[in-house]
């Protein structure tokens, strides 16, 4: 019998998101789609070791900065897929939800 090292035995997802592992360990989950992911990693944990992990944006991780990649091509590209969609980016969501918070959070 062979005995995988405990590297082999752990999956670490990176992530630069940090909105992402707050909902995963949220006790109640109110996205499908966050509760879908969240019944697949507590199937993974059922063979292996998973810590989510957090890393601050461009940090020089390869897959993490083709993740980037895809994601800005993603946002500039036409959707071909079931509507409806949310015509424009992430940063631009950010942008405007900070924007917002400091004009109305800000007076107070």
């Amino acid at each position: 019998m062979q005995v995988k090292s405990s590297f082999e035995q752990s999956v670490y997802i990176c992530s630069d998101s940090q909105a992402a592992p707050k909902a995963l360990s949220s006790p109640r989950m109110r996205s499908p789609l966050v509760q879908e992911c969240g019944e697949a990693l507590e199937e993974l944990a059922r063979y292996k070791e998973v810590e989510l992990v957090w890393v601050p944006g461009p940090c020089g991780i390869k897959e993490n900065e083709k993740a980037d990649e895809l994601a800005r091509h993603g946002s500039t590209e036409q959707c071909h897929g079931p509507e409806p969609y949310l015509g424009i980016t992430r940063r631009q969501v950010t942008v405007a939800l900070n924007e917002w918070a400091e004009s109305t959070l800000g007076e107070h």
